[in-house]
């Protein structure tokens, strides 16, 4: 028995229930919503079920597609009098357009970042059994349904960053601000020039970037390519980073020296991007390197009010979610499940970003 793939159904069931019956169909009679329930799990058991996991993945990419899928099975059943049969060839012509366009990587026309896709799916978000760090902000331990996206592999990078600042210089870095204390080569303070090319350097990380810095290159990007591209949510960030919600301390496994540049290997400052083992999804430096924004306001307990299907904490307290740690922390905390927080206009020498593309 595939115990794995008996999960993603019957967690697939569950979500279908919960958005259509729960939600979708909140005023209708309770006559409805059972039969409908039942159609779920018709649905699940003499359609969904053929499918292998990978291709489960793949095509039940969004709540969008699933909830598309189960209709057009529903329009069928009532249509044809072998229904089980007729419904089961609609789902399979409808997977079969759904997925091409999800199954690939993606780089993007104005600076070339690469994207890699990551495939929807439920998983357990915060510290689990795999990692004893777990803080009290990480936890509950919680189940949650993402939609498929695309993440940058790597860090924005300085090259990355610059041809968006150089249109729009009122972005750019901290140290690279005329007049600015802590100009790389004029400032008084020397908290960026004693780090060296490892600032500079164009296939380095961007780094002292603020929330809103990183913000506003994300609409550049989007502008420039007409596709959304943003900053992921905390929930995308750790399914991405642990391989696609895989029980991983680390983005990758549990040896940090791996994958991650971080307080014990690092030799003071951040390293070219890519240059430490990827994850299971095939990105890197998700731990360590540089620390990375997030879309979410940060709150000690927003685990306990996250809804299930692609959650996101917005408050007005301008205190933004960082996830990943960097190179001056410590191991644990470039744990994938560990949480920061600065205010939105905060920039340091270690801060930088990378953005997501929504399916």
């Amino acid at each position: 028995m595939d115990t794995t793939k008996d999960l993603f159904l019957n967690k697939l069931s569950q979500a279908l229930k919960t958005i259509i019956c729960e939600k979708l169909y909140a005023d209708e009679p309770d006559s409805v919503k059972q039969a409908t329930a039942r159609d779920i799990e018709e649905f699940i058991q003499e359609n969904v079920s053929q499918y292998s996991l990978p291709e489960l993945q793949s095509t039940f990419a969004s709540a969008d597609i699933a909830m598309g899928l189960f209709f057009e099975y529903q329009d069928a059943k009532r249509l044809c009098d072998d229904a089980a049969n007729q419904a089961e060839s609609v789902v399979d012509q409808n997977a079969a357009k759904a997925a091409p366009s999800h199954l690939h990587d993606w780089i993007e026309p104005a600076t070339a970042m690469a994207f890699v896709w990551v495939p929807g799916s439920f998983f357990d978000m915060g510290s689990g059994p795999w990692d004893d760090q777990g803080q009290l902000d990480e936890k509950p331990l919680h189940e949650v349904w993402l939609d498929g996206f695309w993440i940058s592999k790597h860090p924005v990078t300085v090259g990355q960053y610059l041809k968006f600042s150089d249109q729009n210089p009122e972005h750019a870095p901290e140290w690279m601000q005329t007049d600015h204390p802590c100009h790389i080569q004029t400032g008084d303070d020397d908290r960026y020039r004693i780090l060296g090319e490892s600032v500079t350097a164009m296939h380095y990380p961007i780094v002292g970037v603020s929330w809103r810095n990183a913000a506003a290159f994300s609409k550049w990007l989007s502008d420039t390519t007409k596709h959304l591209l943003r900053l992921p949510t905390e929930a995308e960030w750790e399914y991405a980073a642990r391989s696609g919600g895989k029980p991983e301390k680390y983005a990758g496994g549990t040896d940090v020296s791996e994958v991650a540049w971080y307080a014990d290997n690092s030799g003071g400052c951040a390293q070219p991007v890519g240059t430490k083992a990827p994850n299971g999804l095939g990105i890197f430096d998700m731990c360590g390197n540089v620390a990375e924004w997030c879309q979410d306001t940060y709150d000690k307990f927003a685990y306990r009010q996250h809804a299930l299907h692609n959650p996101i904490h917005q408050g007005n307290s301008g205190v933004r979610v960082v996830r990943g740690g960097s190179w001056q922390y410590g191991a644990r905390d470039v744990r994938c499940a560990d949480r920061g927080l600065f205010v939105e206009d905060y920039r340091g020498v270690d801060l930088g970003f990378r953005v997501v593309r929504p399916a």
